[in-house]
């Protein structure tokens, strides 16, 4: 027994030593990143709490899929915004919608994996994961037509960005992003008892706002992360204040901005 408890020691020790180690960390994604993002923390000695701020409902119906058939044999390239409508897409009409003629390009490196385990390969990655890079990256001509599935709420960045070069940017809906209503013992506990807030999507900051009537006390109170520089803007936009933004909008690297800011804290 004694072996067995000097074990647990260490193991006890080395997650303390852990720069996220006891830090209650609020994951605001919904669906099935959010398991995965709660998974790396709790890795890396970290006390995630899931409360969703947003779900994704999926809008590919019958009549959506034929519409995109449709879309598809009119257009040169099919640019993906992000994973959700890559998965809409594929898990409705499968990797088979996709006509050989019609290049394939996204907008990160995951998007990118899932594509590849599907039965897709990607002709396009662009250096920065956001839909501006994309757009001014892509290997398209003028006059060429880039189709883009996406949210009902559709962000201009990609599409002026193509248009910008003469390209014909054609946006196509296929989920919806809706505000999940947080419960009163959720409140609470994000009010009380969190230390670190993450948001992945500017939709995320909106509905984080919209339920919480003190988020800028909030904000001050916690340390605020998020992916990508449109989050950013949005929660500067509502008057939150972000700390940890990574160059790279990942998950992965969003842990590893965590870590590197509470391994300076302690030092300072």
């Amino acid at each position: 027994h004694q072996g067995l408890d000097l074990l647990f020691r260490e193991d006890a020790e080395s997650v303390c030593r852990m720069p996220l180690a006891r830090k209650n960390i609020l994951v605001t994604r919904g669906g099935r990143q959010s398991g995965k993002f709660c998974r790396m923390l709790a890795e890396r000695g970290a006390n995630p709490i899931p409360i969703p701020l947003i779900r994704f409902t999926n809008l590919m119906d019958a009549s959506r899929a034929d519409s995109l058939v449709a879309e598809l044999e009119k257009s040169d390239w099919l640019a993906f915004t992000s994973l959700n409508g890559a998965r809409f897409i594929l898990e409705k009409c499968g990797s088979e919608v996709i006509p050989r003629s019609v290049n394939v390009a996204c907008v990160g490196g995951k998007t990118a994996e899932f594509l590849t385990r599907s039965g897709v390969e990607a002709d396009f990655v662009p250096s920065q994961f956001n839909g501006t890079t994309l757009g001014l990256e892509l290997p398209a001509e003028p006059g060429q037509r880039v189709l883009i599935p996406g949210p009902v709420e559709f962000e201009d960045k990609l599409p002026n960005a193509l248009v910008s070069r003469n390209i014909d940017a054609v946006p196509f809906t296929v989920y919806r992003t809706e505000q999940v209503t947080i419960r009163e013992e959720a409140l609470a506990i994000v009010k009380e008892n969190v230390d670190v807030i993450t948001f992945a999507s500017p939709s995320a900051v909106n509905s984080f706002v919209a339920q919480f009537e003190d988020a800028k006390e909030i904000s001050n109170r916690c340390v605020m992360a998020c992916i990508g520089p449109t989050t950013q803007e949005r929660a500067h936009e509502l008057g939150l204040t972000i700390q940890v933004l990574p160059e790279q909008y990942t998950l992965e690297s969003l842990i590893s901005g965590l870590e590197e800011f509470f391994a300076d804290e302690t030092q300072h």
